[in-house]
């Protein structure tokens, strides 16, 4: 092998080779590669990632983000690492150019461009997948602290980001139905294998008595009761309704703030880029929009702005939509859209402890921190 690898590496040896043609095609030739764990404790939950540090002399470098599979057999099964590890190749190398194209053919202005890393390549032969992007933090992109909740203008800047993606999959739904069936019928649902597993099951359970030992009063231990534990079930039926399909997209499927990075100025987030794709499946809009509100934001401010933000999301979906003479109002009509956040606000809101909980498990917070946000998270206390 033609390469030097140092540091941090968790690499196996068709990781490594893989890497390295990749490298070759790029002209390096016997360069050092650093590896560097991205993140810290907690961050990543499925794929182990990692920044890859190309060096070409003593003051230049070309860097690379490396995502890889778990190779624990108990682990690679629960989590289905080889579909989700596809499910990503898909959005990058396949759905999102075909976006971008289409936005580039109708003149979409260049500020309202679909966002996303450039994919360098994939490896998928289990249990060896890797998949090799562009490191975002090189054009100035960083992640926010997953324990903070997120601000009015932060949601914003995110809902932003969701019409585009959303309303280019309708477009490519009602101009391109073959490549939009075509797509979305390989990838793979994640929240129906975990469906399946007892394991899942078993830890919603633990989860759920965790928050209830967070409240003192009877009211909402009574509301939280069941919420996680039947999460599975409304979220299955939401999925199936033939109404859902109606008005499906693909999702990104897993909106939360280690997912989500920014450019930052002075000390505010002013843009946004949706990344990890790995959840994405056929779904409507508003999961997208209620998973991220309900896991990113506290109760206060919700309370303050939901509406807001919902009335945002729908006028940046029809401004998406009408470089390519769609209508939101046609593809998925308001009154649609409300249905779906009624039907569907009860499944999410359950969701809200199960990563809160994850988070602050990773973390070396205290319990009377934990306790804290998660009581700012339901009632803004």
């Amino acid at each position: 092998m033609a390469f030097e690898f140092v540091g941090d590496s968790d690499l196996s040896v068709p990781q490594k080779q893989f890497l390295s043609e990749l490298l070759q095609k790029y002209g390096f030739d016997k360069n050092k590669i650093l590896i560097e764990t991205v993140g810290k404790s907690g961050d990543n939950y499925i794929s182990n990632v990692k920044r890859v540090i190309v060096e070409r002399n003593s003051n230049k470098s070309t860097k690379f983000i490396i995502k890889i599979a778990p190779t624990n057999d108990f682990t690679r099964d629960l989590t289905a690492a080889n579909a989700i590890f596809q499910n990503e190749q898909i959005i990058y190398e396949e759905l999102l150019p075909i976006f971008h194209k289409m936005q580039i053919e109708a003149r979409v202005p260049k500020e309202e461009l679909i966002k996303f890393a450039k994919f360098h390549g994939a490896y998928l032969k289990a249990p060896h997948e890797i998949i090799i992007l562009e490191d975002l933090q090189e054009s100035g992109y960083v992640m926010l602290d997953r324990l903070k909740f997120i601000t009015n203008d932060t949601v914003k800047l995110i809902l932003e980001d969701f019409a585009t993606f959303h309303s280019m999959s309708y477009v490519l739904k009602h101009k391109q139905l073959k490549i939009f069936e075509n797509l979305k019928s390989r990838l793979f649902n994640f929240l129906a294998h975990t469906y399946k597993k007892d394991f899942w099951k078993k830890v919603l359970i633990i989860l759920e008595n965790d928050v209830i030992n967070v409240f003192e009063s009877n009211k909402y231990k009574n509301v939280i009761k069941g919420s996680l534990t039947d999460m599975y079930e409304k979220l299955m039926e939401v999925h199936a309704s033939e109404n859902t399909k109606a008005f499906s997209i693909i999702e990104q499927g897993d909106a939360w703030t280690n997912n989500i990075l920014f450019k930052i100025k002075d000390q505010k987030p002013m843009e946004c880029i949706l990344i990890d794709y790995q959840l994405s499946k056929e779904s409507v809009p508003v999961s997208d929009l209620l998973y991220m509100i309900f896991n990113c934001t506290d109760y206060a401010t919700r309370q303050k702005h939901y509406h807001e933000w919902i009335n945002y999301y729908y006028s940046q979906l029809d401004k998406s939509l009408n470089y390519f003479k769609l209508k939101a109002n046609d593809v998925y009509p308001r009154y649609r859209l409300e249905i779906d956040l009624k039907r569907y606000a009860k499944a999410f809101l359950a969701t809200t402890p199960l990563p809160t909980s994850v988070n602050l498990s990773f973390s070396s917070s205290t319990q009377k921190y934990k306790n804290k946000n998660f009581k700012k998270c339901f009632l803004g206390t």
